[in-house]
């Protein structure tokens, strides 16, 4: 049933793949119920370090803690349960390709990496300048990495945006001086026949890859404006930020 109403392949009898987990998270289903039907049906995927990477922007720790312990081949206790081998060995060090150094506290953010922002899942140009812009005249503690600079350090110039590995984005952004990056994904909708933008925001620091910040904003225009939208989007969402 769950399955049906989020338009995913049934989960029972199956384990959950990479694809179907990252979907029941984005779909707003409670932590507690993603937990529980990873503890029944387990996994398909292997949790390597790389892919603990990859998921922990979107996966509460929880559920992450409860897919390496059934890949393990674990039994998933309680959350007062000690926790698995597993789950340790991963804690023990940082992923490949991360820093030595300890993950920065939100205080210590200074210097600011935006990474070009995707709208429907493709690098849109405008909407991470009025993100940048935004930033500027409403957050200006941060001083912003520029963007080309980012761009050369990193591994493939036409994939630079925030739908890339994140990995690849950290070492880009650390090699440039930046505490944190900041992630853009947005998604297009309209309210009647008005365009409307609504974005999500991260704010992840470099050396462990720590999500210090998550939130986001909207914006409609009523002048069939996709640009204004944009701008409108950016707006709310630079106001929630810390």
């Amino acid at each position: 049933m769950l399955g049906s109403l989020l338009g995913l392949p049934p989960l029972a009898d199956a384990a959950i793949s990479k694809q179907q987990l990252l979907e029941l998270i984005r779909s707003g289903v409670e932590e507690a119920v993603v937990l529980d039907l990873v503890r029944r049906d387990c996994v398909d995927f292997e949790v390597t370090p790389e892919v603990v990477l990859e998921l922990s922007p979107d996966v509460p720790a929880e559920v992450l803690r409860a897919a390496i312990a059934c890949g393990g081949g674990e039994p998933v206790g309680s959350e007062e349960s000690e926790p698995p081998a597993a789950v340790e060995a991963a804690d023990s060090g940082p992923p490949p390709g991360l820093s030595t150094e300890p993950a920065y506290a939100l205080k210590q953010v200074s210097h600011l990496a935006v990474i070009p922002a995707t709208l429907d899942e493709v690098a849109d140009d405008a909407l991470t300048a009025a993100l940048i812009d935004e930033i500027k005249k409403q957050r200006p503690r941060y001083r912003l990495i520029d963007p080309v600079e980012l761009a050369v350090r990193f591994e493939d110039k036409n994939a630079f945006n925030s739908g890339a590995p994140l990995r690849s984005l950290l070492t880009a952004a650390r090699a440039q001086g930046a505490q944190a990056v900041l992630l853009a994904s947005a998604s297009t909708y309209r309210r009647l026949e008005d365009p409307g933008v609504r974005i999500e925001l991260k704010l992840v620091e470099t050396n462990q890859g720590t999500v210090l910040w998550s939130g986001g904003g909207q914006g409609v225009s009523n002048f069939f404006n996709w640009q204004t939208a944009k701008r409108n989007a950016a707006r709310k969402s630079v106001a929630q930020m810390p």
